[in-house]
Formats: structure tokens, C-alpha cells, sequence
């Protein structure tokens, strides 16, 4: 491919920029070569027939043009010169052709290696190819609904310099099959720190790819929309890459969202669907993954899941949000940090990047196979056709007890990852057998067994003294989760429960764990009642943080572990009774008062508490599964309103959901549970109930 030689402009793009330290030769020849083979200055060694369909191709070459024009005045020009690349400037070709709207104008040839697709097919425009006349409609589409529909702001117009030639955004169809890739976008002229303009390439056939063998323009399509919204990008933040002013910058955020964009333009196509394996065979890979070899060079685009999350979850306004909040936010790296305010702001109280990491594990979980006993408000509407998390991609548990130290082992999330552990085979653990009350009058450490089905009333029972607690049984299944972390973070757990007799019915808990800093090793107890009734248990823990300098190589992965205790374990658990009143709550006749939660749990002879700083949460859920919102109170001691002797909790819900929004009338389900302490470590008791809400 020739090439524009001496272009001022390199001169006015890169004067500006203050480089830290000199790059290594090794440095230098990897982005002299990337640039030369995207340019076709240097030809690669890959073929220019159809990629097989189970191999797609690397689909943007962006990513490598932007480290060669970012470093170019660091580069030894004695080196480009004698590995080939001696210019910097675009693609000379013959014709030009202006799109309908006005906003762009085709550049093509109709011989030679980048002749266009069908180039003597005319029957829009007499002397122009039809391939290039659908080039320039699908363009001022894709423009129409970035720009006018979504409300992007348009990228920079390059008129004012030579190269430029007027205002027209302009798209170079040239060969890339020799690189195996759909198009780039080349970041050209920097406006100021944070802006630049640029122009895109794309292929001139797209006949390297079988499923586009003979019909093109769907991977044109796709194709002009991803690499558009990377001009708009440019012209938001170009500076929205980890490693910034480095050699090798991480553009995740930039291309994960130009696949979304294809799916907003274009969700037909699906082309990201080849790509999505890349993202759901690695489930424990940081968002931030970003490389030259795979999986960590298709990561990114099967990653596009996350803002397609986001856009169905909080509604498609959000990507834009965070492209502008990364610009107001100032030069460098900052998705991570708008990513976590803005879900702030769509999802207070409560929202972070924590919780919609937490929440988008949850949404990978159930997909391909397991796509249709998704709970409803959960999962992707095309998760279906999305491939499912691989059994052997997670850490599967099928003997008990079992346990994986932290600390051992290379199965560790990354930041901003996810590690699922699947506790399967439940069924062959001991039925519970008996259940218990403890004889506190004798010795407080005596357990007697009677039956479970045994219908004596407590403190009634001539066998045992009054003073006996009633204590409830279950067979239980302890877990214990820890993560030992070196930088801080947040972790979210989330729990998947399938019962055996009905797999459609799935219950789901959710928690965020924030830490302090501390380096030592943090645990949760998430414990299974009655697991033989369960299908499977899947866990899904997900180290979370918004610093994107917590993702380094020496320590981007905490350490994970669990403990699952003994088989058959009976265990004393307090029984305990949730009750609502009133109830059922006809809103009228309640004057603006709450509804009010009694949790009463057994208590000692002394008629006393089982713990003096305990947390109880409340969480409300519709009948139809839907999440409402969690109460959360907290009792410094008995003498705090709220909390009465003998194991009486009391706390009110003002029949409002998270986000402050009165509640429809309807049945709803409490469930609640009382942990001994507010850091959530032992669960001390638990009940759920309905409440029926009349308006």
C-alpha cells in the first residue's frame, strides 16, 4: 500500500507530548512492526483465505496505531527507516465518492490488491460501485443514530489541514485480509489533551471471512459502527487507556464499547457472538484484560458483555455517561472510577461498581443452557444464544467436606473478574436426622435429641425442664469464603441456589464485603439449609476496585479459598419467627406509618439476647422474585429502641423500594435474617413470611 510521506502534521500532533523514559529497542520494533503491518508497509505472514468460522479474526486494528502515532517522536528514525516504515499518512487511492447526508466521503480503487468488492456492479450511482454507494448509506446511518438518536458529539472535522482535504470524515477500503482484520480507525492530529481527530480503513471485501463469503455488507455494517464510535471516542478522550504515555496502553473500555455500539446499531448481526467465547471461557480475566496473544487479545470484545450489562440493566444512556464522565475526569485512565459513579448515580442508594460487578456475574451465570431458569429481571436478552460458563472453567465441588487454602493454587479471580465455585452432587450428603434442644438448666453444653416431627410444645414437655430451649435443626452446609487481598478493594459474593425437585426455581443472595486495607485474610459464612434439596450451589466471588493500578502483574489476582464443612453436620441454629403488622397493610387506614418486622428468636434461660451488637436484614422480594430493596438495622444493645429482652427485633419498612419509590399493592416476601455481628460472619438465625400491601 503507498503511502503519504513527510505529512506536517506528525510534527503539530506529537510536540506536545512529554514522554517519562526512553523506549527499549524491543519496545520500539514491536510498534514499528504492528504499524508497518497494519499500513501494509511490512507484509505479515498471515494467509488472505477464509478464516475458519471457529477462528475469528482480530477484528480492530485501532489499538496498534495508536501506540505508533502516541510514540512516534520516541522512536529511532534510523530504525523505522530500516524495518520499512518511514511514513506516517494515509492510504493514496484514486476515487472518492461522497455519502448522501454529507458526512463522510469514500476513498477506493477499482484495481489492484484493494480493488473494491464487485467493482464493475453499478446499479445505484452509474459510475460508481455499488459496494462503495452502500459504504456511504450504512455511514450516514450509523452517524444518524450515534450522533442525532444517541447523542454522541460528532468526531472533530480535519479540514483545516492538508490531509484532511475538507470536513468529511473520511474511510479508506483497502486490503486488510493480509492482516486479518475488519478495519482501524488511526488517531491522526491531536486538538488538545485530550481530543483528536483521525480517519478509518476498512476492508475492501471482507472476503477473508466465510460467514461473509459473497455478502459483505453485514460486515461492513458492523464494522463502520465500531469503528466510528472510536472516532467519536477520540474526539471525547483519546487519553481513556491504561498505561498512558506508555508503550503497550490498554484500550479496553475503548473496544468493548465499539462492540456494544455494533449491537446498538446493529443488533441483528451478532457479529460480537464469535467473539464471546474469548470472554466466558475466562470468566476469572479482569475487564481490564488487554494483550497481543489470545485470550487476552479477544478479550476485549467478547468483554462487550459488561456495557451491554449496563445499557440493559440502567438503559443504553449510561455508556455515554461514562465516556463523558472519563472527560471530565481529565487525561488518562478513568472508566473504572466513572464506571463506579455512575452506577451511583442510576442505582442510588446503594449502586458502585461493586454491586454491578456482583449483579453482571450473576447475568453470565445464566446463559446458553442455563439461559431459561434465569429469574426474572435477570440475564441478557439474547443470553440464549450466549455461550454458557464452562464447567471445567470453574472450581467444581462434588465430595464433602472439601476445601481450597488461600493462598495455593492459580485459581484466583483477577480484579475485576470473576471466580465461580460449583458445589454439585449435594444430594449424596446425610438427611437431617434428628433435631435438638438444649438443656441449659443441667449444663448449657448438654444437646439431647428427639424427633423432628415432634409435636410436644416447648417448655411443655414432662421429659425436659422448662427451662430447655427449643432449639430448631437443619442439616446444614456451611461455606466459608475468604479472600486475602494486597491493595484495597471490595468483593461481592453472590449465591445460586437450583432446587433438585424444581431446577426452573432459582433463589439468589447477594453480598458486597468492603474492606479496610487489611492484608490478612477476610471470610464470609454463606450457609445452605438443607442442601441435599439443592440441584447445585454456584458462587460467584468478584474482587472488585476502581483503582485501575490495583490490576498489575505481580499482584492483579487476590488469593481466593473456601471451606466446606462435614457431611450430615446437624447444627443449633435459634428458631426464629418474622412477623409483619400490620397485615395485611391497607395503606389508607395506616395514617402514613411503616410497616412494622418482629423477628423474635429463642433466647437463654435469662430471658436474654443471643448477641449484643447483631445485624438484621430484611430483604423484600415480589412474588414474582423481583429484588425490592433490603432494610438494614442495627442494635448497639437492649436498651437500643428496637430491641427488646428475650430475643425481640424490631425494625419498620416504609413500603418503599431502594430507589425511594413507593410500591405497587401486591404480596411481597420478607426474608430475613439475624447475624451476630455487623461484619455478617455467623448467621444466627433466620425466617421468611408474606405481607400483603393494599393502596
Amino acid at each position: 500500500m503507498n503511502k503519504l510521506l513527510g505529512i506536517l502534521m506528525t510534527i503539530v500532533l506529537l510536540a506536545a507530548e512529554v514522554w517519562a523514559e526512553p523506549l527499549t529497542r524491543e519496545e520500539q520494533i514491536r510498534i514499528i512492526t504492528s504499524y508497518g503491518m497494519l499500513t501494509g508497509q511490512i507484509h505479515s505472514q498471515a494467509a488472505s483465505s477464509p478464516t475458519p468460522a471457529d477462528q475469528p479474526p482480530n477484528k480492530c486494528g485501532m489499538s496498534a496505531a495508536a501506540d505508533f502515532v502516541l510514540n512516534y517522536n520516541r522512536l529511532d528514525k534510523g530504525l523505522l527507516k530500516s524495518l520499512g516504515v518511514d511514513s506516517l499518512g494515509r492510504p493514496t487511492l484514486p476515487y472518492a465518492y461522497g455519502s448522501p447526508n454529507g458526512h463522510f466521503l469514500i476513498h477506493y480503487t477499482l484495481t489492484g490488491d484493494s480493488a473494491v468488492y464487485q467493482p464493475l456492479v453499478r446499479t445505484l450511482v452509474d459510475t460508481v460501485p455499488d459496494y462503495v454507494v452502500m459504504t456511504a448509506r450504512i455511514a450516514d446511518s450509523v452517524y444518524t443514530h450515534i450522533i442525532d438518536s444517541l447523542g454522541y458529539p460528532a468526531p472533530p472535522l480535519d479540514g483545516f489541514y492538508v490531509a484532511g482535504e475538507d470536513n468529511r470524515y473520511d474511510i479508506y477500503l483497502v486490503n486488510l485480509a493480509y492482516l486479518q482484520s475488519y478495519g482501524q480507525t488511526i488517531l491522526e492530529m491531536q486538538i488538545d489533551s485530550m481530543t483528536a481527530t483521525s480517519y478509518m480503513e476498512l476492508d475492501n471485501d471482507f472476503q477473508f471471512i466465510a460467514k461473509y463469503a459473497g455478502r459483505p455488507l453485514d460486515a461492513v455494517r458492523v464494522t463502520v459502527a465500531h469503528e466510528f464510535f472510536h472516532a467519536v471516542q477520540f474526539g471525547i478522550d483519546f487519553t481513556e487507556q491504561e498505561n498512558y504515555q506508555y508503550v503497550s496502553a490498554r484500550r479496553y473500555w475503548m473496544e468493548m464499547s465499539a462492540v456494544w455500539m455494533e449491537e446498538e446499531c446493529y443488533d441483528q448481526i451478532n457479529d460480537y457472538y464469535a467473539y464471546l467465547p474469548y470472554f466466558f471461557d475466562f470468566p476469572t480475566l479482569s475487564l481490564q484484560t488487554f494483550g497481543s496473544t489470545n485470550p487476552d487479545l479477544l478479550h476485549p470484545y467478547g468483554a462487550a458483555v459488561f456495557p451491554i450489562y449496563l445499557s440493559q440493566r440502567y438503559g443504553k444512556k449510561i455508556i455515554k455517561d461514562i465516556w463523558l464522565d472519563c472527560a471530565a475526569r481529565g487525561v488518562g485512565p478513568q472508566f473504572l472510577e466513572a464506571c463506579d459513579a455512575q452506577v451511583r448515580a442510576y442505582d442510588p442508594p446503594g449502586g458502585s461498581l461493586s454491586t454491578a460487578i456482583n449483579d453482571f456475574s450473576i447475568w453470565n451465570y445464566f446463559t446458553g443452557q442455563y439461559a431459561s431458569v434465569a429469574p426474572s429481571g435477570i440475564g441478557y436478552k439474547e443470553r440464549a444464544n450466549y455461550p454458557a460458563i464452562p464447567i471445567d472453567a470453574m472450581l467444581s465441588v462434588t465430595r464433602y467436606p472439601d476445601y481450597y487454602q488461600i493462598g495455593t493454587g492459580s485459581y484466583r479471580p483477577e480484579y475485576n473478574g470473576t471466580a465461580y465455585v460449583l458445589l454439585q452432587n449435594l444430594d449424596s450428603r446425610d438427611q437431617c436426622s434428628g433435631c435438638v434442644r438444649m438443656d441449659t438448666s443441667a449444663n448449657p453444653d448438654t444437646v439431647v435429641a428427639i424427633s423432628c416431627d415432634s409435636t410436644i410444645p416447648p417448655h411443655e414437655d414432662s421429659l425436659y425442664p422448662k427451662s430447655t430451649v427449643p432449639i430448631s435443626c437443619d442439616s446444614v452446609l456451611p461455606i466459608y469464603i475468604g479472600v486475602q487481598h494486597p491493595t484495597l478493594i471490595e468483593w461481592g459474593i453472590s449465591v445460586i441456589y437450583q432446587l433438585a425437585d424444581n431446577p426452573d426455581s432459582i433463589e439468589i443472595n447477594r453480598f458486597v464485603v468492603p474492606l479496610a486495607g487489611d492484608p490478612a485474610p477476610v471470610f464470609l459464612e454463606v450457609d445452605a439449609f438443607h442442601p441435599n434439596k439443592y440441584k447445585s450451589i454456584a458462587i460467584a466471588v468478584s474482587p472488585t476496585s476502581n483503582n485501575y493500578l490495583s490490576y498489575v502483574s505481580f499482584n492483579k489476582a487476590p488469593f481466593v479459598g473456601y471451606a466446606i464443612s462435614d457431611s450430615g453436620q446437624i447444627i443449633t441454629r435459634p428458631s426464629a419467627v418474622l412477623t409483619p403488622y400490620p397485615n395485611p397493610a391497607v395503606v389508607p387506614q395506616m395514617a402514613g406509618q411503616p410497616v412494622t418486622f418482629r423477628f423474635k428468636v429463642a433466647s437463654d434461660t435469662a430471658n436474654g439476647n443471643l448477641t449484643n451488637n447483631p445485624l438484621l436484614l430484611i430483604d423484600i422480594y415480589s412474588v414474582a422474585g423481583d429484588f425490592v430493596r433490603t432494610i438494614n438495622a442495627t442494635f448497639g444493645g437492649e436498651d437500643r429502641l428496637g430491641v427488646h429482652a428475650g430475643g425481640l427485633y424490631e425494625t419498620t419498612w416504609d413500603m418503599k423500594n431502594g430507589s425511594g419509590k413507593a410500591v405497587a399493592s401486591g404480596v411481597y416476601l420478607a426474608y430475613a435474617r439475624l447475624w451476630e455481628t455487623p461484619g455478617k460472619f455467623r448467621l444466627l438465625a433466620e425466617s421468611k413470611v408474606k405481607v400483603a400491601l393494599v393502596r
